[in-house]
């Protein structure tokens, strides 16, 4: 049995009366639709009927996740790295680097997260001849660090590069297309 537990999509469920989330500058590059959408799902649905105790019990089933989390972990089940987006104040891209350091904050080590996301996927998928690891005769899709996720998760964040179906994509061509990308977004 895999377990998948999307902890970035409970916390931006279980913390979604907080108002950091509306001010996030990741938003000037989600789509006015998915903003809208958010802001609904926030104020009319997630909200509404809502008590304060309700609120918190929200938050404290968010941080008893973490429990559940690391006992199973101890217990030798298998983790997937996951987000769930676009659920509300999931971002795109980013989620997955806060699902990972989360991971951690749960138990997991910072190689064992980032195995969530790479060679995990392979073996479920039963896909390890293709996918997963870097080795000779795989798929060569990965991104290059400039810091070691060994040493804090969060270096995850500090992309240098990407390599991409054999194409190298600069730290500068990176952030052309995040550019690009956010430009577009708010041209929906």
């Amino acid at each position: 049995m895999w377990q998948c537990p999307t902890i970035v999509w409970m916390r931006g469920l279980s913390h979604i009366d907080e108002n950091t989330f509306p001010a996030d500058p990741r938003l000037d590059s989600i789509p006015p639709s998915w903003v809208a959408a958010w802001r609904v799902t926030k104020e009319e649905r997630l909200l509404a009927g809502r008590s304060a105790e309700d609120i918190a019990a929200g938050k404290q089933y968010f941080r008893t996740l973490f429990d559940l989390i690391k006992t199973a972990h101890g217990a030798g089940v298998p983790f997937l790295a996951g987000t769930d987006t676009p659920a509300p104040y999931v971002f795109p891209g980013s989620s997955l680097h806060e699902e990972l350091a989360l991971l951690v904050e749960a138990g997991l080590t910072p190689m064992e997260a980032l195995q969530t996301a790479t060679r995990n996927p392979a073996l479920y998928l039963d896909q390890q001849d293709q996918l997963g690891t870097i080795e000779v005769g795989k798929i060569a899709d990965l991104i290059l660090l400039e810091a070691n996720p060994l040493e804090d998760i969060t270096n995850t964040q500090k992309i240098a590069a990407v390599v991409v179906g054999g194409k190298l994509f600069s730290h500068s061509a990176l952030q052309a297309l995040r550019t690009a990308a956010a430009s577009s977004a708010q041209q929906e």
